[in-house]
């Protein structure tokens, strides 16, 4: 079935890098399996929280082939200051594990873009 939650761990590069964790549920939307919403807390564990909603399009999963997604979303950032963000992510899960890039650009000048890779395991 399409849903679930999901718990990811990774690193983001740019301006502001570091260590980041998500935790997120996926829903799955329409009939074909094939799109995905999420909607995801994102924390660096020390001063950064955002949520994240994303739309995504992914191919069917197969027990022996990877499935490949590709998502849009619009990540909110809580603190340390409020401001929204546009997201592209790429990712391929195979059998509830996955690797998810994260391409956000941000509002404000001074933190310009960012690219994320995370590991996720969906549960």
């Amino acid at each position: 079935t399409n849903g679930g939650p999901v718990l990811g761990a990774g690193y983001a590069f740019g301006r502001e890098d570091g260590f980041r964790g998500r935790l997120a549920y996926d829903v799955g939307l329409g009939r074909s399996g094939r799109w995905l919403g999420q909607l995801a807390f994102e924390t660096d564990f020390t001063r950064r929280v955002s949520l994240a909603p994303l739309v995504m399009l992914g191919t069917d999963a197969a027990l022996l082939r990877p499935s490949v997604g590709v998502g849009l979303g619009v990540p909110v950032a809580l603190r340390p200051d409020l401001g929204v963000s546009g997201r592209l992510r790429l990712d391929v899960k195979w059998t509830g594990l996955g690797l998810a890039a994260d391409v956000d650009v941000h509002a404000t000048p001074k933190l310009g873009a960012t690219f994320a890779v995370l590991a996720e395991v969906g549960l």
